[in-house]
C-alpha cells in the first residue's frame, strides 16, 4: 500500500513525473512519496530500508553501488557545453575540452558528483578548471553562463529548458556521460509495488531515449 521513492533533482523533473503519473493510473490505491537528494544522500537511506525505489546516477571511475542495493541501468545522460551566445566558441563546430583551458567555469558545488567529474575530465585534458561560481540549480548555472561569467558542462536531463541567450554544444570526440540507475534494496526487503515501478521507469527511460535519438543538444533559438 505504500511506495517510498527518491530521485536526484534533474531526473525528478523529467523521468519521475511521467513514471508517477503512469503508476497512479494503474495502481491508484498505492500511496506514493518522493524525496530529492544527491546519490550519496540517498544510498544510505536505501540501504537502511527507509526507501523502496531510488533514481541515482554514477560516473565511470567512481565506487560502484554497494551489494545491498540492486541496480537497473536506465539510460546514459551525456553532458553538454553551455557558452554565452556571443562567445567566440559558440561558432566552433568541433569543440574539445582542451579548448576551454583558459575559460572561467560555472559548476555545481565542489563536493557534488558532477563537479568532481568535471574536474577529473579537465585534469585528464591537462588543465585545472578555474571555477568562478557554483550553484546546484542548473537554471541558475544557465543564467550565470548567459551573464558571461563562465562556461559550464550541463547534463542533458537538465536541458529540457534552454535559455535563448546561451548555446549548447557537444564536445569532441565524445562528451562526459553519467549512467542513470534505478535502485532498490537487495533481497527480501523489496516491497510488492517496487517491481511495477521499476518496469514503468524502464519504459519512461526508453521513451526518453527514443525521443532524443538523432536530435543532439538543443541550442535554443538563433
Amino acid at each position: 500500500g505504500r511506495l517510498r521513492m527518491a530521485s536526484f533533482p534533474t531526473a525528478g523533473a523529467t523521468l519521475m513525473p511521467l513514471a508517477i503519473a503512469t503508476f497512479r493510473s494503474s495502481h491508484p490505491d498505492v500511496e506514493l512519496t518522493l524525496v530529492e537528494g544527491e546519490p550519496e544522500q540517498i544510498v544510505p537511506r536505501l540501504r537502511a530500508g527507509e526507501l523502496d525505489v531510488a533514481l541515482l546516477f554514477e560516473f565511470a571511475g567512481e565506487a560502484p553501488l554497494p551489494r545491498a542495493v540492486t541496480r537497473v541501468e536506465l539510460l546514459e545522460d551525456p553532458m553538454y557545453l553551455a557558452v554565452p551566445r556571443e562567445h567566440p566558441l559558440a561558432e566552433v563546430e568541433r569543440l574539445r575540452l582542451q579548448d576551454l583551458e583558459r575559460e572561467a567555469w560555472v559548476q555545481t558545488s565542489r563536493s557534488s558528483p558532477c563537479a568532481r567529474h568535471v574536474v577529473r575530465c579537465c585534469h585528464a585534458a591537462g588543465f585545472e578548471p578555474s571555477v568562478s561560481f557554483e550553484s546546484d540549480d542548473y537554471q541558475t548555472v544557465q543564467g550565470l553562463v548567459a551573464a558571461g561569467v563562465g562556461v559550464a558542462l550541463i547534463p542533458e536531463l537538465a536541458l529540457s529548458v534552454v535559455r535563448e541567450d546561451i548555446v549548447i554544444r557537444a564536445l569532441s570526440p565524445g562528451p562526459p556521460v553519467r549512467q542513470v540507475i534505478a535502485a532498490t534494496p537487495a533481497g527480501a526487503r523489496l516491497v510488492p509495488a517496487a517491481p511495477a515501478m521499476l518496469a514503468i521507469l524502464e519504459g519512461a527511460a526508453s521513451r526518453y531515449e527514443t525521443n532524443r535519438v538523432g536530435t543532439g543538444p538543443t541550442p535554443g533559438p538563433p
